[in-house]
């Protein structure tokens, strides 16, 4: 504290004010960067997975691997794509589904390595089948 003639000021609330007055819209500006980088491009993903995870894995396995992932990664495409349809949606997207993008993209990543290390060919899965509409009830016959 400080005096200034006969009336006392206190420095630490207005340090406090200006401290988050900087660092509120730092987040904000680092948030906003990260939501909209491209989730194609994104490489966050190959530091999240440990090299050689799949090195056990005959092609079979990977093939199977690989289906698995990229169906999840569509599923969290779209996600991501109704997430970022509403306000706030950016940082929704971010905070829920991201960093689970980037796994299963660096996933991905890694069972390509593998298989191109041994030589597989990896099949891109199936689309997926819509769902049948169940079958129409009996008609019941008038007395």
């Amino acid at each position: 504290m400080t005096n200034i003639g006969s009336t006392r000021v206190t420095e630490r609330p207005l340090r406090r004010k200006t401290a988050t007055l900087l660092t509120v819209p730092a987040l904000a500006l680092l948030l906003s960067a990260c939501g909209s980088s491209n989730p194609q491009e994104d490489k966050l993903g190959t530091f999240l997975v440990a090299p050689g995870k799949y090195f056990l894995f005959d092609c079979q396995q990977l093939n199977t691997a690989a289906a698995n992932y990229v169906n999840r990664r569509e599923v969290l495409r779209q996600a991501m794509a109704d997430a970022e349809k509403s306000p706030g949606g950016g940082v929704v997207s971010l905070l829920a589904y991201r960093g689970e993008y980037g796994q299963v993209q660096g996933n991905l990543a890694e069972i390509n390595r593998e298989a191109a290390g041994k030589n597989c060919t990896i099949k891109p899965p199936a689309p997926a089948a819509p769902a049948a509409a169940p079958p129409p009830p009996p008609k019941r016959r008038g007395r």
